[in-house]
């Protein structure tokens, strides 16, 4: 079998990935689902959740980025996991293992994923704050959810020495859903003052 059927109903082909239609309804409702970590937390935290997180930390920089370089970041975090809809959260240090034929596939869903979201690659400053608030609220999650590691995480120092929190949950995983398609259509409506998504 090289297709899976998505909450909607829908077949998501992966031999032939361009052919899928991607429902932005699956994506929120995979991601509210998903838990991060391979669910190792201490409580359900999932992919909708942490990305949520990422756009209230970047509307809490304030002054640092103009309203057009926000709209645009924001468009980038709230599809930087979108692709994990249709292949899983799968943990980095398994990433790192499996090596170029995991990243062949999730580089193929990512790309799709985001051009049928109508979020184009990254520019090189974007992504760079991407990373840096993901690094950010990685080392917060390390800290809030996770048990005491075993040893220490690979986490640039600037992300370790943050103050940032994560808090109790927001709500369920269906309303983690129903927010991240919140988050995601009102960053569509912005495309008609913007004009472009990266």
């Amino acid at each position: 079998m090289t297709w899976m059927q998505t909450r909607s109903g829908r077949r998501f082909r992966f031999d032939d990935i361009e052919s899928n239609h991607i429902e932005p309804s699956d994506v929120a409702w995979s991601l509210g689902h998903t838990c991060r970590f391979a669910g190792h937390c201490r409580r359900f935290y999932s992919v909708a959740e942490h990305t949520l997180l990422m756009v209230h930390l970047l509307n809490s920089d304030v002054g640092m980025f103009d309203v057009e370089s926000k709209f645009v970041v924001t468009g980038q975090i709230l599809v930087h996991d979108a692709h994990e809809a249709y292949v899983g959260d799968m943990t980095r240090p398994l990433k790192a293992h499996i090596g170029d034929a995991w990243r062949l596939i999730e580089e193929q869903v990512e790309n799709h994923v985001r051009a049928s979201l109508g979020v184009s690659g990254p520019r090189f400053d974007d992504w760079s704050t991407v990373s840096r608030l993901d690094a950010m609220l990685l080392a917060a999650e390390a800290r809030e959810l996770m048990t005491w590691p075993p040893e220490r995480w690979d986490i640039p120092d600037f992300a370790a020495d943050t103050r940032l929190t994560i808090g109790e949950p927001i709500g369920s995983p269906e309303r983690m859903g129903m927010l991240w398609i919140d988050a995601y259509n009102e960053w569509r409506k912005g495309l008609a003052n913007f004009g472009s998504s990266g």
